[in-house]
C-alpha cells in the first residue's frame, strides 16, 4: 500500500511540470482570469455603491417624513406643537397625511416638495399637506360606532363615513391641530353638526341625535 502510494505521488511529481502550465494555458488563459478578477471587482464595488445609496435615500427618506424634520421650518413649528402635545402625539405625522401604499408616499413627496418651492419662491400658499381621509384614519379607528363615548349623544358613525360618504376630518376638524386651549382631545362642537344638522341637509331634531 505504501509502494502504491509512493508511486501514485512520483507520478504526479514528474509530470507535474508539464501538466500544469499546459492546463492552465489550455483552460485558464491569463487574460481570462485577470478580466475574471477585474469583473469581479467591478460587481462588488457596484454592489457597495449601490447600498450605500439606498442606505442614503432610505435614511432621507425616514427622516423628512419625521416630525423632528418638519419643525425645521419655521411655517410648520406651530403644527408640530399642536401634535406634541395632542393625544397622537406617539403617531408620526405621515401616518394622518399620507396616503397607505407605495403610490400614496409618492404623490405626497411630490406634492409637498411642489409646494414648499412655491412657497419659498412666492411666499405664498402652504407648506402643508393634504388633509387626512377616511382610509388613513381607518387605519387604527373603526367606523363601526354608534355611541359616543360620553353623554346622551347618538353618533351613527356608519351611516356618516359609510352611506353620506362624510369624512372624519369634516366632524373632527381638531384631533391634533388647532384644538382650544388645554384640550388634549378632540372637541366636536355643535356648530361643527349644525353645517350639515340644518333641517334641510340632515335632521335638525334633538331627538334624533340625543336620547
Amino acid at each position: 500500500m505504501k509502494k502504491l502510494k509512493a508511486f501514485s505521488i512520483g507520478i504526479k511529481e514528474k509530470y507535474k511540470p508539464y501538466l500544469a502550465p499546459q492546463l492552465q494555458a489550455k483552460h485558464f488563459p491569463r487574460k481570462i482570469v485577470n478580466k475574471l478578477k477585474e469583473s469581479i471587482k467591478i460587481v462588488a464595488l457596484t454592489g457597495i455603491i449601490f447600498l450605500i445609496a439606498l442606505a442614503v435615500i432610505t435614511g432621507g427618506i425616514i427622516y423628512t417624513t419625521s416630525p423632528v424634520f418638519c419643525k425645521t421650518c419655521h411655517v410648520m413649528q406651530p403644527f408640530y406643537d399642536d401634535w406634541s402635545t395632542s393625544s397622537h402625539a406617539e403617531i408620526g405625522c405621515v401616518k394622518c397625511h399620507l396616503k397607505p401604499g407605495f403610490a400614496g408616499m409618492v404623490t405626497q413627496r411630490l406634492g409637498t416638495t411642489k409646494n414648499m418651492i412655491m412657497y419659498f419662491i412666492t411666499g405664498k400658499g402652504s407648506i402643508g399637506t393634504i388633509k387626512p381621509g377616511n382610509e388613513m384614519c381607518l387605519q387604527c379607528h373603526i367606523a363601526e360606532k354608534t355611541v359616543s363615548p360620553s353623554g346622551d349623544l347618538i353618533i351613527p358613525h356608519p351611516l356618516h363615513v359609510e352611506e353620506v360618504e362624510v369624512t372624519c376630518a369634516e366632524c373632527h376638524t381638531n384631533v391634533v391641530h388647532h384644538r382650544p386651549k388645554d384640550a388634549k382631545r378632540s372637541v366636536v362642537t355643535m356648530e361643527t353638526c349644525y353645517i350639515c344638522h340644518d333641517g334641510k341637509q340632515a335632521t335638525d331634531k334633538c331627538e334624533d341625535c340625543h336620547t
